[in-house]
């Protein structure tokens, strides 16, 4: 009966991931979030300068 019990348990422990892989794992998920924020930056960034020569023409415009 332990040895059928130990037996299960082993079965259902080697099917979770090691330390080290969810170590890895998350690493991963760290580098692609940063990677993300980098990219929205740098749209936000173009979106504000894209904005600013809109208002800047608009104010020429009217200048005129």
């Amino acid at each position: 009966m332990v040895n059928t019990c130990t037996e299960r348990f082993d079965a259902r422990l080697s099917g979770y991931a090691t330390q080290s892989e969810v170590t890895e794992g998350v690493a991963r998920i760290v580098n692609q979030i940063a990677e993300l924020r980098v990219e929205i930056l740098r749209w936000s960034f173009a979106f504000w300068l894209g904005q600013t020569l809109v208002i800047v023409a608009i104010v020429a415009a009217l200048q005129n």
